[in-house]
Formats: C-alpha cells, structure tokens, sequence
C-alpha cells in the first residue's frame, strides 16, 4: 500500500492496462476460475487504470495504452488486429499474450514474427511433485528460473495450470533477441 500511495504521488501520467475483448479471451470481469478480476483488481491496487478493448471497433491499440494483455482468446486474430499488435510493440508497446493450449487461438503468425513458435500440445509434469502439492500433471512446477530481469530474485516455486510449449525460431528473425524467463524441469 505504501509503494502503491508512493507511486501515485510521484507519477506523472496513470499507465493504462487494457485487455483484449473479441475472440473469447479470459474477462476481467469474472471471478471465477478462468477469470483476470484478480488480476485487474492487483493492477488497480497498484495505480494502473484497466479496461478492455476490441481492437477492430478501436481500429487499433488506444494511444494511452501502456501494456496491451491478450488472455487466452479461443479464436484468432485477423491479420489486421496481428498487424496491430506489432506495430504497437514495434513503438516500444508492452505485451503480454497469453495463449491457452488448443483448441484455442496459437497466434502463430503473431508468434512467428517475433521467432517464437506456438506448439500443439499440452505440457505435463511427471515429476509427482505437483501431486505433492495437491495438484495434477497438468499443472506443471516451475522451482528455477533462467537469468531474466522479470524473474531474477524470484525464488518462489510457481505452477502453471494448462499451459503449451513454446520453441524458438532458430535462428530468430533478424534484430530479435530471445530469452527465456520460465523453463519447466525435465520431467515436464
């Protein structure tokens, strides 16, 4: 509460966090399990505005949005909205994209452009540590993290319910750099 009042006082513009709407992603409005309410309201408590944006009706990413989130959307993108989406990060735009395993959408050609591939799968954690902590296979365990300015420090475990590989491009498209910021263990 004391770094979020800090903040507040000290920054000169609110950032504004919005959410993509349009082809099922997950809704900050639902509380339930699939739902980002927790999330918004975490981004709120620390002085971030949330709100949501159908990119075609906007005819793009909002001028004032300073971190873009597209959580699990279950259709695909148009071309344009993909083209959107990396004219934004192309102007230093902040994304998070979350992509659901399948049927879900895999934003490949999203992910191509950028040397990520989408893989078809579903990762699962045969280590019988998830069992441990009262969990599934299907909820892999992360215990370490690669050197990544997002993680470092970080020495929590954390689980990641349903989630897909990701490959890198090798080599990546020219004037890309990729690092990993999670990696499952072995047994994943």
């Amino acid at each position: 509460k004391l770094t979020a009042a800090i903040l507040k006082v000290t920054r000169d513009q609110v950032k504004k966090v919005y959410f993509v709407e349009g082809h099922g992603e997950h809704s900050i409005s639902d509380s339930q399990g699939e739902g980002y309410s927790t999330a918004a309201t975490a981004l709120k408590k620390n002085n971030y505005e949330v709100g949501t944006v159908n990119l075609v009706q906007a005819k793009g990413v909002p001028a004032d949005c300073r971190v873009l989130v597209a959580a699990g959307p279950q259709k695909e993108l148009f071309d344009q909205e993909v083209q959107w989406l990396e004219d934004y990060s192309k102007r230093g735009g902040a994304l998070l994209i979350i992509i659901d395993p399948a049927p879900a959408a895999s934003l490949a050609s999203f992910g191509a452009k950028w040397g990520v591939t989408v893989q078809n799968d579903l990762v699962l954690d045969t280590s019988n540590i998830s069992q441990l902590l009262g969990t599934g296979p299907g909820i892999p365990l992360v215990t370490q993290y690669p050197d990544h300015p997002i993680t470092r420090g970080l020495r929590a475990m954390s689980r990641y319910p349903l989630v897909r590989s990701l490959a890198e491009v090798t080599p990546p498209p020219a004037g890309i750099t990729l690092r990993k910021c999670l990696e499952t263990g072995r047994d994943s």
